[in-house]
C-alpha cells in the first residue's frame, strides 16, 4: 500500500472512529498519562546494555517473548540514538514484533517511541525513507476502536494530521505561509505538540529553527521574493516572528535561545544566502537586515568582542555579521543622537559619514553613549546593539561615535565636539568594544581635531576627507556634488 493510500486509509478509519470526549490533547500531556512514556533519557552506558541484550536475543531466536518489559520500553531510545548501528531500526520483522508487543500493552510505548523519533538526533540520510516506514507501521496498525488509554493519543496522531508532519522542512514551510489556512493549523500543531516538554528541547524542534531560518531569507536571497528589493516592515516582522517562535524561550522573565549550543547553525542559516561562493554579497532589505542583526546581537556574544566564540562558523558569515554590526552600530548613533543633540549641529556630519557607511569604508563603528542617551535608548526600546558608556568628563546628553577607518581611529563628537582622529600606531588611541569611556580618553593625544565649522562650504568634511583618503582612495566631494546637484534640481526644476 502506498502512503497516499495509507493515508486515505486513515482518515476513512478517523471517520468511524466513535467522537472522542473532550479536546485535543497536549502531547506531553497525554504521554504523561500514558504511564509517563516520554521520560528522563537513559544514560549511554544503559542504552548500549540494552542495545545489547535485545540484539543478542533477536538474533539469536527472531523473537522478543525473552526480553524483559524493562528492555523493551527503553528500546524506543535505543532506536532512534545515533550511537547505534540502526541494524534493529531498519530489520523490517524486527519492526512488526516490537510495534506487535507495544500495542499488545495498549499501545502506552507508543507515544514514547514517536517522542524519542523527534527528541533523538537526526540524520539527514534516513531520515525521511525511516520515518515514513516507521509512521506508516504505527499508523495502520492503529485499532480500529482505540483502548481508553490510547484515544487520546490516537486524536493527537490522527485527527490533528500528525503523520503529515513528519518532517521538518515541509512544517517550515507551513508556518510561513501567507495563506492563513495553511499557517494557522501548523502554528496551532507546532504549540500543541513539539513546542514543550522534552520534545520542545529534541533534534527535530532543532532542525526546525534551522529551515525556518532558511525559509525566511532564502527566498529574499535567492531572488525567489517578489518583494526581493522592497521588503516591507511588516512583512519582515512576520516571517521573523516565527522564528522567535520556534528558537526563543522564556524563561524565569528572560528570552534565551530554545538550543543555546546550536546557535553557530542557525547564525549560518541566517547569514550563508546573503554571500556566494566568489564571496559577492547578495543585496539584503534594511528591515530584514535589522531583524536579523539585532536577533543574532540579543542572543550571540559580538565577534567583535569575543572573537573566541565565533570559532568554527563559516569565516564568511563572521565577517559579513561585523558588517552589518558597523550599520547597526552607526544607525543606533544617529537615532539617538536626534534625541539628545541640536539637529542643525548634527545634519551635515550625519550625511558626511552616511556617505563612508554606504561605500564600505568603515571597517568598525562603535557608539560611546552619555547618560541621557541611554536613557533615550531604553525608553525608545532600541537594542540589544553593543555600545559604551560615557561615564565622566562630558556633559550628561554627549555621544561619541568611534570609528576605525583604514589606518585611522575616528572619534566623532556631537554637540559642539570636534572630530579628533589617531593613527594605528598612536600610544593614545582609543579602543573600540569597551564598556565604559571617560571624556578625556577620547580627547587626548589625538593628531588632528577638527572643529565642525562651515559645513555648507564643506570645510571641516574636506580637511577630515583628505587624511582618510590615503587609507579608503573614497573620494569624498561625491557629497558635495550631490548636495548642489539636489540644491539645483530644487531651485530649477531639473
Amino acid at each position: 500500500m502506498s502512503w497516499a493510500d495509507t493515508q486515505d486509509d486513515i482518515r476513512r478509519r478517523i471517520a468511524t472512529l466513535s467522537q472522542f470526549d473532550g479536546q485535543p490533547v497536549e502531547m506531553a500531556k497525554v504521554a504523561e498519562r500514558l504511564g509517563r512514556a516520554v521520560e528522563q533519557q537513559p544514560s549511554p552506558s544503559d542504552l548500549d546494555a540494552i542495545h545489547q541484550r535485545v540484539r543478542a536475543e533477536w538474533r539469536r531466536s527472531g523473537q522478543l517473548d525473552k526480553v524483559s518489559p524493562r528492555d523493551l520500553g527503553k528500546m524506543c531510545w535505543v532506536l532512534w540514538t545515533n550511537a547505534h548501528d540502526g541494524e534493529l531500526r531498519l530489520d523490517d520483522a524486527f519492526r512488526g514484533a516490537y510495534l506487535d508487543w507495544a500495542y499488545r500493552r495498549g499501545g502506552r510505548r507508543i507515544p514514547a517511541l514517536l517522542s524519542c523519533m523527534l527528541i533523538t538526533e537526526f540524520e539527514v540520510d534516513w531520515e525521511k525513507v525511516e520515518w515514513e516506514i516507521w509512521l506508516q507501521e504505527i499508523a495502520t496498525r492503529l485499532p480500529e476502536n482505540p483502548t481508553v488509554r490510547l484515544r487520546p493519543w490516537a486524536e493527537a496522531l490522527l485527527r490533528q494530521e500528525w503523520l503529515g508532519r513528519w518532517e521538518p522542512f515541509p512544517l517550515a514551510g507551513e508556518l510561513l505561509s501567507d495563506d492563513a489556512a495553511v499557517r494557522d493549523p501548523a502554528s496551532k500543531f507546532f504549540q500543541t505538540h513539539l513546542s514543550t516538554g522534552l520534545v520542545g528541547r529534541g533534534d527535530f524542534v532543532n532542525r526546525l529553527q534551522i529551515h525556518v531560518a532558511n525559509a525566511i531569507v532564502d527566498s529574499v536571497a535567492l531572488n525567489r521574493d517578489k518583494l526581493v528589493h522592497n521588503l516591507s516592515p511588516a512583512l519582515a516582522s512576520q516571517r521573523f516572528s516565527w522564528l522567535e517562535e520556534v528558537a526563543v524561550v522564556s524563561e524565569n522573565g528572560m528570552r534565551k535561545l530554545r538550543f543555546p549550543h546550536a546557535w553557530p547553525r542557525l547564525v549560518e542559516a541566517l547569514m550563508r544566502p546573503w554571500v556566494n561562493d566568489s564571496g559577492r554579497i547578495r543585496y539584503v532589505p534594511p528591515d530584514l537586515r535589522r531583524h536579523i542583526a539585532r536577533f543574532i546581537s540579543e542572543f550571540v556574544p559580538d565577534p567583535r568582542q569575543d572573537p573566541a566564540a565565533w570559532f568554527g562558523v563559516d569565516s564568511r558569515c563572521t565577517d559579513l555579521y561585523k558588517q552589518w554590526c558597523v550599520f547597526e552600530s552607526l544607525e543606533l548613533f544617529l537615532d539617538i543622537i536626534d534625541e539628545v543633540a541640536n539637529v542643525e549641529h548634527w545634519q551635515a556630519r550625519r550625511e558626511f559619514w552616511t556617505e563612508y557607511l554606504q561605500a564600505g569604508v568603515i571597517a568598525d563603528a562603535w557608539p560611546v553613549l552619555g547618560t541621557k542617551a541611554v536613557q533615550a535608548m531604553r525608553r525608545a526600546g532600541q537594542g540589544p546593539t553593543g555600545f559604551g558608556k560615557l561615564d565622566r568628563g562630558a556633559s550628561a546628553d554627549h555621544c561619541v561615535l568611534l570609528m576605525r577607518i583604514g589606518d585611522w581611529t575616528v572619534a566623532e563628537w556631537s554637540h559642539n565636539g570636534s572630530c579628533r582622529m589617531w593613527l594605528a600606531e598612536d600610544r593614545h588611541r582609543p579602543r573600540l568594544h569597551q564598556s565604559r569611556y571617560t571624556g578625556d580618553r577620547l580627547r587626548v593625544g589625538s593628531r588632528f581635531a577638527f572643529p565642525h565649522q562651515a559645513s555648507e562650504t564643506f570645510s571641516w568634511q574636506s580637511k577630515v576627507a583628505s587624511q582618510l583618503f590615503g587609507s579608503t582612495r573614497h573620494d569624498h566631494t561625491a557629497i558635495a556634488k550631490r548636495r548642489v546637484y539636489e540644491e539645483n534640481r530644487t531651485r530649477w526644476g531639473w
